[in-house]
């Protein structure tokens, strides 16, 4: 017997899906029209700032900047690893074959719905197993 996530797709959900589907196809235009390489380094260092914030990381943009620069940068070991991962996280992002997992990602792998309502099912189910408020795998 296999797992059903418990979810019904209602007009809202439905209105929002395609509202963000909208978006992030026009999102998706103007980056390919106006990303130059140091823009698209300055979005991933303050992404990476952002998201290790959210998990008491107390590094600083310029902080972060710099270690990425491979600059001297005083804070604590676990906060420089942190950093460290991530980017390491987000340069082989490119190479990741979702498809390889074999058992965490089965459901998702094998799922007929479309890829943005899969993934926030998958990211709930995640949440609900690990809650965000001790998620931090960078430690």
């Amino acid at each position: 017997m296999t797992y059903q996530l418990p979810y019904t797709i209602t007009p809202a959900i439905l209105n929002r899906f395609a509202e963000i589907s909208e978006l992030i196809g026009r999102y998706s235009l103007l980056a390919e029209q106006n990303q130059t390489p140091r823009l698209r380094r300055e979005n991933r260092i303050r992404t990476i700032q952002a998201s290790l914030s959210i998990e008491n990381n107390t590094l600083t943009l310029e902080q972060v900047t710099a270690f990425i620069d491979v600059k001297r940068v005083l804070g604590l070991p676990r906060e420089i690893r942190e950093v460290r991962n991530a980017f390491a996280d987000y340069e082989a992002m490119e190479h990741w074959q979702p498809s390889s997992e074999s058992d965490l990602l089965t459901w998702l792998k094998r799922s007929k719905e479309h890829p943005l309502v899969a993934s926030c099912l998958f990211h709930y189910e995640m949440e609900f197993i690990h809650p965000f408020a001790g998620a931090n795998r960078y430690t």
